[in-house]
């Protein structure tokens, strides 16, 4: 099981480290190019495109948020690589750890705006979080498995 629980973590980790990175890259890349679009514009006219964007049914996304969920969602694969390390470090508890890991990815699915993305654009940012997300729920019960099922077998070995 201990191996196992090293396997999900180490897999999942990496899995949701790529998808959480494209997703902050392309977060990023959304709020400069809005940015660039945007800035020459007049108040005016930046409310006038705010409100054909709202009668065809979408809204802009705001830069800033964007932006924050970009740099939230950088931290979160950072917490995730700290939580893979932190399996290995036997004197720290973990589930502390799994815990802020998941919960700091799943605030940046919060933060990141709705984006609307063409057919060749690929997945926007907020769902690619939510399957990041995911893959990290997955890579913190297979570190609490891999911790779990080393702690039983060194009582076990200490037991004889």
């Amino acid at each position: 099981m201990k191996i196992l629980g090293y396997i999900l973590a180490f897999l999942f980790f990496f899995g949701s480290a790529f998808v959480g990175c494209a997703g902050a890259s392309k977060a990023l890349d959304a709020a400069e190019d809005l940015e660039k679009a945007t800035s020459k514009l007049s108040a005016q006219e930046k409310e006038l495109v705010g409100a054909l964007a709202r009668s065809a049914g979408q809204e802009l996304p705001s830069t800033t948020r964007l932006q924050a969920g970009g740099l939230l969602g950088l931290v979160a694969v950072l917490a995730g690589l700290v939580l893979v390390v932190m399996t290995f470090i036997r004197r720290l508890p973990l589930l502390p750890f799994a815990i802020a890991a998941v919960a700091l990815a799943a605030v940046v699915i919060v933060v990141y705006p709705t984006v609307p993305t063409g057919p060749g654009d690929g997945m926007a940012p907020r769902p690619q979080q939510i399957v990041a997300t995911v893959l990290a729920a997955v890579s913190a019960a297979g570190a609490l498995l891999a911790r779990r099922a080393g702690s039983k077998a060194s009582t076990k070995a200490v037991a004889i």
